[in-house]
């Protein structure tokens, strides 16, 4: 007996059932799934097409014709921004005795700030980013962080929180919409699970440390807060004498 399988197809006149061997819906499966992958990784592969490679240019203000070593060179290039936009950057880069330095300069920078690199555009974060999503990425830069290195145990114990507490209450959420409302809720949640107020304490701030660890290429917050305690009812920790 040979075994068959039912499929629904569309077309231009609406959906149809069929009948086919099972082997052949096996293999016309696994050519969706590859061309779903084969469209994911294009997607990246034209976005990182954008920045890989940019060298930019080189001039000097006031300046035409000929290179005036005694005169101050500045670089320009193009970044990715979180909307998905692009934006020129301009940075000085001293005096430079010939263009051909100026360029050596402005490379040099762009090599060091990361621009081109698949891990700084992978750290811009997206408009529509879930809190997971920017959890899984902040807790895995701490690692490698140069200022303020952690110790493991700090890390561990934040990543407790995160997989304990956090994400199984504010995963899905996008990081726009962690505010003061949020984590009122939030925190009526830890206090009806029993949880010491210091507890409660050391967990929000996990919560703010992901909020903020959001910036765009200047480093600034891309959904900067003022947190309101007195608002979310974040209980206060008495301190022992």
């Amino acid at each position: 007996m040979r075994e068959v399988a039912v499929m629904s197809l569309s077309s231009d006149s609406g959906r149809i059932t069929v009948t086919l061997p099972i082997w052949i819906v096996g293999e016309l499966r696994r050519e969706a799934v590859s061309e779903t992958q084969h469209h994911q990784v294009k997607i990246e592969r034209t976005c990182l097409l954008n920045t890989t490679g940019q060298q930019g240019n080189v001039y000097q203000a006031r300046q035409h014709g000929k290179w005036n070593p005694r005169s101050s060179a500045y670089g320009r290039f193009w970044i990715d921004v979180p909307s998905g936009e692009r934006k020129r950057r301009t940075v000085s880069l001293g005096l430079c005795a010939t263009q051909w330095v100026a360029r050596l300069r402005l490379r040099e920078y762009i090599e060091r700030a990361g621009v081109c690199s698949k891990r700084r555009f992978h750290q811009i974060p997206a408009p529509g980013t879930t809190f997971r999503q920017q959890a899984e990425w902040w807790i895995e830069s701490l690692s490698t962080r140069r200022r303020r290195p952690l110790k493991p145990a700090t890390i561990y114990g934040w990543q407790h929180c995160l997989d304990r507490w956090i994400l199984p209450n504010l995963a899905n959420k996008l990081v726009s919409e962690v505010g003061n409302g949020a984590l009122r809720q939030f925190v009526e949640i830890l206090s009806a699970a029993g949880l010491a107020p210091k507890t409660i304490v050391n967990v929000v701030t996990v919560v703010k440390f992901v909020v903020a660890s959001a910036v765009d290429e200047e480093g600034d917050q891309i959904h900067p807060r003022v947190w309101n305690y007195e608002f979310m009812q974040l209980p206060l920790v008495v301190k022992e004498n």
